[in-house]
């Protein structure tokens, strides 16, 4: 008996052993993954640096140069300077004959183009829109530097020659005589000088047979003395500039007066006939279109050319 006993109690603590819970090792769970929000599904915008970041981040900014390199201004094409006369094919031959020996009296007078001196210029213009072109010509007062004067004159017929104006111009690069054309049909001729600390452009025609000034343009720098109390009370002064704009002797701004010639006459389109642009010496040739300058000689040959263009259509008559 006492034997059975014992063999059940070994019986039994075997079974318990057997049935303890064993110890496995620990397995890593992963954290459940989160389905993400509609803002992070969407993608993150690329940020440009600002300069002052790209200037400090040398592994990311392109390398500024040291010195601003300006992008070159683009020039129109060259336009070789060139009398309109084809103008004179429907002109009556009392009115040929009559250029033709205004033209020449005034280079007998004072020869061609030479420096200041001489008829330096000449061209047809038909501002009144009647068929009949108007005369142009320049010509130097024989004081040949940078302090002479040339006359602009305007020749027109009505029943007879009429010398429609005469006036002065200084001959710089920013004194002109420049022909605009407006919507109408007239055309204006326009004398443009800027001198000191103030310009004006000036537009004529021929209304009725009369010379007319259309439009006149002005502009003047002003300028004032400002103060104010500066260090020991002793005042802070300088000098402040602006310029006043005129419309027919109105005061007006700048906006209305650049449109002026538009609102005012209707004019499209503005041409330059002659604008001295500085005397470049007998020696020199036009270089091309990179050049500021064109051959002052070019007027000169304009001379010549509106002279024999009368002479062969006399001939032809």
């Amino acid at each position: 008996m006492k034997k059975q006993f014992t063999v059940f109690i070994t019986t039994l603590l075997m079974l318990l052993i057997a049935c303890a819970p064993v110890g496995l090792p620990e397995v890593e769970t992963s954290s459940p993954i989160l389905k993400p929000s509609p803002i992070e599904t969407n993608p993150t915008p690329s940020v440009t640096p600002s300069p002052t970041e790209a200037a400090s981040s040398p592994t990311e900014a392109t390398p500024l140069p040291t010195e601003a390199t300006p992008l070159p201004t683009p020039l129109e094409p060259y336009m070789p300077v060139m009398p309109d006369t084809a103008l004179l094919s429907e002109t009556p031959l009392y009115v040929l004959e009559a250029y033709y020996e205004v033209l020449k009296t005034a280079v007998d007078e004072y020869g061609y183009g030479d420096g200041f001196n001489g008829v330096v210029y000449a061209d047809l213009v038909d501002l009144d829109n009647d068929g009949i072109p108007e005369l142009i010509y320049i010509h130097g007062n024989g004081n040949d530097d940078m302090d002479g004067e040339v006359e602009v004159r305007v020749y027109g017929y009505s029943e007879c020659l009429v010398l429609y104006t005469s006036y002065q111009l200084y001959p710089t690069h920013t004194n002109e005589v420049r022909k605009a054309t407006c919507r109408g049909g007239l055309s204006y001729l326009t004398y443009s000088e800027v001198g000191g600390l103030d310009g004006f452009d000036d537009y004529y025609t021929i209304e009725n047979g009369v010379w007319t000034l259309a439009l006149s343009l002005d502009w003047r720098e002003k300028t004032d003395f400002l103060e104010e109390p500066g260090i020991d009370d002793d005042p802070d002064m300088w000098l402040e500039y602006w310029n006043e704009f005129y419309v027919n002797g109105n005061l007006v701004n700048l906006e209305l007066y650049r449109n002026a010639p538009e609102t005012e006459l209707g004019i499209t389109s503005e041409r330059t006939l002659w604008n001295w642009w500085g005397y470049m010496g007998d020696d020199y040739a036009y270089n091309g279109a990179d050049d500021w300058y064109i051959d002052i000689t070019e007027y000169w040959n304009t001379v010549p050319v509106v002279l024999t263009a009368l002479e062969s259509l006399i001939m032809a008559a």
